[in-house]
């Protein structure tokens, strides 16, 4: 199988790829807004199969002959290496001419792998590949047959996983923590100023998890809004979007709840805190959460 543009997938890759010895030499993923996990996905398939420590080069032009001619010298101890090239040109990658023993994984333009955006339908394949990658020990038939529709992006099936292979978790372990994901949508936590809530999943999950699910959210119901204002019927949003039934019923009650002035304001105190919540998770993101713009303001009491 492979994607419209006829081109192999990434995730088809890593579950096709089971052995060092069907490694290609030289690998080239294509760049794209979306292309940079699993690229590096990519990268760690290679050093798990190859056990080679990765050396890394981004492009620059001054030093682009110097890095072509460190990556083409023979070594004297016939040392194998693996190379990561971000930002070089297909053009440079495919005049290179490294010795045996030396793989080059890069992102590029035209890349020969495509990568995939996160869909539902993706499932199987990302949960393979870190099964295997992070050597989770449940299988991955099992893994495969639980509900995961809570989650909306590759980076939060990895986060979920590796916090399960750190906590020894069982399918059933699994399964319970994914339910709970379920409890509560999170832009109505915001409007509702479910602050304990809210800090309790970030605890749970990661602050970062958090921010991201707000964002992923928001961005989704500013579609979903301007569907429905077109008089679209729900399930072609949800077909056009590639919503899981969990998400689309998320946008709804948010979009029943929500006007179009709270989620512009609410998106614009998402830019203004962006840096400071990427860079600065620990602050940037309660600061968000505890003072967005669109929270229910309870009353004082009244004193008597």
């Amino acid at each position: 199988m492979s994607d419209r543009t006829g081109k192999e997938t990434v995730l088809e890759f890593l579950d096709r790829i089971v052995t060092d010895k069907m490694l290609p030499s030289t690998i080239t993923v294509e760049r794209t807004m979306n292309s940079k996990y699993l690229f590096y996905s990519l990268v760690r398939h290679y050093r798990r199969l190859t056990s080679i420590q990765p050396r890394f080069f981004v492009y620059s032009r001054a030093e682009a002959n110097a890095v072509k001619g460190l990556i083409e010298e023979h070594s004297l101890f016939n040392k194998s290496q693996l190379i990561i090239l971000e930002g070089f040109s297909k053009a440079f990658t495919d005049s290179l001419a490294p010795p045996e023993g030396v793989y080059i994984v890069s992102e590029t333009n035209d890349g020969q792998l495509m990568p995939e955006s996160f869909s539902p339908r993706h499932k199987r394949l990302i949960l393979k590949a870190l099964q295997k990658s992070l050597a989770v020990r449940v299988s991955a038939r099992d893994l495969i047959n639980l509900d995961w529709s809570s989650l909306s992006s590759f980076e939060d099936f990895e986060v979920f996983l590796r916090r399960a292979k750190i906590f020894d978790w069982s399918a059933e372990d699994i399964e319970k923590n994914l339910q709970a994901l379920q409890s509560g949508n999170i832009l109505m936590m915001l409007k509702r100023a479910s602050w304990e809530d809210l800090l309790a999943l970030g605890n749970r999950y990661s602050l970062p998890w958090v921010y991201r699910q707000v964002q992923e959210l928001l961005s989704q119901l500013i579609s979903y809004k301007a569907l429905r204002a077109m008089n679209v019927d729900e399930q072609k949003i949800q077909r056009d979007l590639d919503l899981s039934w969990y998400r689309a019923k998320e946008l709804e009650e948010a979009h029943q709840v929500l006007t179009m002035e709270e989620v512009r304001v609410l998106s614009q105190r998402v830019v203004s805190l962006d840096f400071l919540s990427t860079f600065k998770p620990d602050v940037g993101i309660p600061i968000f959460l505890l003072n967005n713009p669109i929270a229910l303001r309870r009353a004082s009491p009244v004193r008597r």
